[in-house]
Protein backbone atom coordinates (compact mmCIF):
# COMPACT_ATOMS: atom_id res chain seq x y z
CA UNK A 1 0.00 0.00 0.00
CA UNK A 2 2.86 2.21 0.96
CA UNK A 3 4.28 1.47 -2.16
CA UNK A 4 1.25 2.17 -4.08
CA UNK A 5 1.21 5.38 -2.70
CA UNK A 6 4.77 6.10 -3.28
CA UNK A 7 4.33 5.83 -6.96
CA UNK A 8 1.28 7.30 -7.63
CA UNK A 9 2.60 10.38 -6.18
CA UNK A 10 6.13 10.19 -7.97
CA UNK A 11 4.62 10.29 -10.93
CA UNK A 12 1.61 12.91 -9.96
CA UNK A 13 3.34 15.28 -8.71
CA UNK A 14 5.29 16.82 -11.58
CA UNK A 15 1.39 17.76 -12.88
CA UNK A 16 0.68 19.96 -9.72
CA UNK A 17 2.36 22.92 -10.62
CA UNK A 18 2.46 22.30 -14.58
CA UNK A 19 -1.05 20.91 -15.36
CA UNK A 20 -2.49 25.01 -16.31
CA UNK A 21 -1.01 27.27 -19.18
CA UNK A 22 2.29 28.24 -18.05
CA UNK A 23 1.49 31.61 -19.53
CA UNK A 24 -1.93 31.89 -20.54
CA UNK A 25 -2.23 35.54 -21.28
CA UNK A 26 0.87 35.45 -23.60
CA UNK A 27 2.85 37.88 -21.39
CA UNK A 28 6.16 38.68 -23.09
CA UNK A 29 9.41 39.90 -21.49
CA UNK A 30 9.85 44.00 -21.99
CA UNK A 31 13.15 46.06 -21.90
CA UNK A 32 14.27 49.62 -22.54
CA UNK A 33 15.89 52.66 -21.88
CA UNK A 34 15.25 56.02 -20.99
CA UNK A 35 17.29 59.12 -21.81
CA UNK A 36 16.59 62.72 -21.13
CA UNK A 37 18.57 64.95 -23.32
CA UNK A 38 20.72 61.67 -24.67
CA UNK A 39 21.40 61.46 -21.20
CA UNK A 40 20.22 58.18 -18.95
CA UNK A 41 17.84 58.55 -16.60
CA UNK A 42 19.21 58.12 -13.26
CA UNK A 43 16.26 56.81 -11.17
CA UNK A 44 12.65 56.65 -11.97
CA UNK A 45 9.78 54.48 -13.08
CA UNK A 46 7.73 53.77 -16.28
CA UNK A 47 4.56 52.08 -16.55
CA UNK A 48 2.66 50.52 -19.33
CA UNK A 49 -1.23 50.59 -19.36
CA UNK A 50 -3.96 48.84 -21.57
CA UNK A 51 -5.74 51.37 -23.71
CA UNK A 52 -9.68 51.45 -23.59
CA UNK A 53 -10.52 48.14 -24.26
CA UNK A 54 -7.30 46.58 -24.88
CA UNK A 55 -5.71 43.86 -23.09
CA UNK A 56 -6.84 45.07 -19.17
CA UNK A 57 -3.10 44.34 -18.16
CA UNK A 58 -0.69 46.92 -16.86
CA UNK A 59 3.03 46.55 -16.08
CA UNK A 60 5.59 48.66 -14.62
CA UNK A 61 9.63 48.68 -13.37
CA UNK A 62 12.16 50.73 -12.25
CA UNK A 63 14.12 53.04 -14.39
CA UNK A 64 17.86 52.32 -13.03
CA UNK A 65 21.07 54.09 -14.77
CA UNK A 66 19.11 54.31 -17.74
CA UNK A 67 17.62 51.20 -18.02
CA UNK A 68 14.05 49.17 -16.92
CA UNK A 69 13.04 45.54 -17.55
CA UNK A 70 10.05 43.89 -16.91
CA UNK A 71 9.84 39.57 -16.60
CA UNK A 72 7.93 37.62 -18.65
CA UNK A 73 5.57 36.79 -15.38
CA UNK A 74 4.98 40.23 -15.08
CA UNK A 75 5.05 41.52 -18.85
CA UNK A 76 2.50 42.58 -21.61
CA UNK A 77 0.61 40.79 -23.75
CA UNK A 78 0.07 41.49 -27.38
CA UNK A 79 -1.52 44.85 -27.78
CA UNK A 80 -1.26 48.92 -27.31
CA UNK A 81 -0.44 50.32 -24.27
CA UNK A 82 0.26 53.77 -23.11
CA UNK A 83 3.38 54.73 -21.48
CA UNK A 84 3.73 56.98 -18.72
CA UNK A 85 7.62 58.05 -17.27
CA UNK A 86 7.74 59.75 -14.35
CA UNK A 87 11.72 60.56 -12.96
CA UNK A 88 12.67 63.68 -10.16
CA UNK A 89 15.34 65.66 -8.65
CA UNK A 90 15.66 66.91 -5.55
CA UNK A 91 15.20 70.88 -5.76
CA UNK A 92 17.47 71.40 -2.30
CA UNK A 93 14.43 73.07 -0.70
CA UNK A 94 12.33 72.07 1.91
CA UNK A 95 9.12 71.92 2.19
CA UNK A 96 8.12 74.15 5.81
CA UNK A 97 4.89 72.46 6.33
CA UNK A 98 6.14 69.04 6.79
CA UNK A 99 10.38 69.12 6.84
CA UNK A 100 10.29 67.14 3.75
CA UNK A 101 12.56 67.98 0.49
CA UNK A 102 10.59 69.44 -2.52
CA UNK A 103 11.39 67.41 -5.63
CA UNK A 104 11.10 68.71 -9.46
CA UNK A 105 9.32 66.36 -12.16
CA UNK A 106 11.89 65.81 -14.93
CA UNK A 107 9.40 64.98 -17.43
CA UNK A 108 6.23 67.26 -18.73
CA UNK A 109 3.08 65.44 -17.93
CA UNK A 110 2.62 65.10 -21.84
CA UNK A 111 5.03 61.98 -20.63
CA UNK A 112 3.13 60.92 -17.33
CA UNK A 113 -0.02 62.27 -16.09
CA UNK A 114 -1.21 63.34 -19.47
CA UNK A 115 0.51 60.66 -21.76
CA UNK A 116 -0.59 60.23 -25.06
CA UNK A 117 2.66 58.16 -25.49
CA UNK A 118 1.65 54.77 -27.22
CA UNK A 119 3.93 51.75 -28.00
CA UNK A 120 2.61 48.15 -29.64
CA UNK A 121 3.17 44.89 -27.87
CA UNK A 122 3.18 42.16 -31.05
CA UNK A 123 3.77 38.62 -30.58
CA UNK A 124 4.91 38.25 -34.09
CA UNK A 125 7.91 40.72 -32.91
CA UNK A 126 11.17 39.12 -31.70
CA UNK A 127 12.25 41.69 -29.78
CA UNK A 128 10.67 43.87 -27.19
CA UNK A 129 13.08 46.65 -26.49
CA UNK A 130 11.25 49.80 -26.14
CA UNK A 131 13.92 53.23 -26.21
CA UNK A 132 12.42 56.28 -25.05
CA UNK A 133 15.00 60.08 -25.65
CA UNK A 134 13.11 63.25 -24.38
CA UNK A 135 14.72 66.22 -25.39
CA UNK A 136 14.14 70.02 -24.42
CA UNK A 137 12.25 70.23 -27.62
CA UNK A 138 9.90 68.09 -27.10
CA UNK A 139 8.68 69.87 -23.89
CA UNK A 140 7.43 73.08 -25.54
CA UNK A 141 5.50 70.69 -28.18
Amino acid sequence: MILRLLICTFFLLPCLGGCGPANPQGRLPITGTVRLNDTPVVSGSISFNSVPNGTGISAGAVIQDGKFSIQREKGLAPGDYIVRIYASEDTGKIDPMTNAPLFKELFPPKYNTASQEKITVSKDSKAFDFNFTVTEADFRR
